[in-house]
């Protein structure tokens, strides 16, 4: 969001309303939950890319907000215990037969990415939200938090 925000994107985010503080002060213009605010009251085609991640909002509804020619992309494949993510995306991989593609975000190491990241760090332009930090003896600890939802950022587990 603040990297999209920086680059001069008006960016809209989903989340709940204890988080719409935050991510304001992130980058977005607008929030609104989705699970009290139907997206069917968003325009059709309103946005020119959605980056979904936290899954959980059907891939049709997600086609019908991006404009012709825009792009979804999946962060997570919002899985089941069995096969994962699997399933939604070979169902977005399906539906991308058409001008509304979606697809899968697949990370990829890049030295000189991270290196502009930093430098967006360093200069206070990009902020990382950190909720919690465990010690490396609490790493248990660390991912029991993290599965039990609601974490608001990133979760750091150290090694001092």
């Amino acid at each position: 969001m603040q990297l999209a925000a920086l680059r001069g994107a008006e960016v809209w985010a989903s989340c709940s309303r204890r988080n719409a503080p935050l991510v304001e002060r992130l980058g977005a213009v607008r929030t609104f939950d989705h699970r009290e605010s139907p997206l069917s009251e968003l325009p059709s085609g309103r946005f020119d890319a959605i980056i979904d991640i936290a899954g959980g909002i059907p891939l049709r509804e997600l086609q019908r907000l991006v404009v012709h020619g825009g792009s979804i992309v999946l962060v997570t494949g919002d899985g089941g215990h069995v096969l994962g993510p699997v399933p939604r995306m070979l169902r977005a991989a399906a539906l991308s037969l058409g001008a509304r593609r979606i697809r899968p975000l697949a990370a990829t190491p890049r030295p000189e990415v991270l290196a502009k990241l930093l430098e967006l760090v360093a200069e206070g332009r990009v902020v990382p939200v950190v909720e919690r930090e465990y010690p490396f003896a609490e790493a248990s600890a660390a991912l029991a938090h993290l599965e039990a939802g609601h974490t608001v950022g990133k979760v750091v587990v150290h090694g001092s």
